[in-house]
C-alpha cells in the first residue's frame, strides 16, 4: 500500500446485484426473499439519494486512500399495502476501476 499512489483521473463503476434482483412492476427496486413482507421492496441510492437500478453500473470518481462512497438504503411500499414480516437481504456488489 505505501507505493499506490491515489487514483487521480480514474473511475469506479460500482454496481448493485443483477438485472434479475429487481422487483416485478419496479425495476429500480430490490425484491425481498420469499416469505418477507408482502408489497415491500428495498431501494437503494447514492449520495445525492438517486435510485440506484439493480444490474446496472454507476459510474463515481475513484476515491484515494482512507476515502468512502456513501449509499442510502430504505424500504419502499410496492404494489398494495405494505405486510409485516422480517427479512434478511444480501446484495452483491462489484467494483471495476477503470
Amino acid at each position: 500500500m505505501a507505493r499506490c499512489s491515489d487514483p487521480d483521473g480514474l473511475f469506479a463503476n460500482i454496481t448493485f446485484g443483477v438485472p434479475g434482483n429487481a422487483m416485478p412492476g419496479h425495476p429500480a427496486w430490490f425484491s425481498l426473499p420469499q416469505g418477507g413482507p408482502e408489497h415491500v421492496a428495498l431501494e437503494i441510492g447514492d449520495a445525492a439519494h438517486a435510485t440506484v437500478r439493480p444490474g446496472e453500473p454507476l459510474a463515481l470518481p475513484a476515491l484515494g486512500t482512507g476515502e468512502r462512497y456513501d449509499f442510502a438504503v430504505r424500504l419502499r411500499e410496492a404494489g398494495g399495502p405494505a405486510g409485516a414480516g422480517t427479512f434478511e437481504r444480501g446484495v452483491r456488489v462489484d467494483v471495476e476501476y477503470r
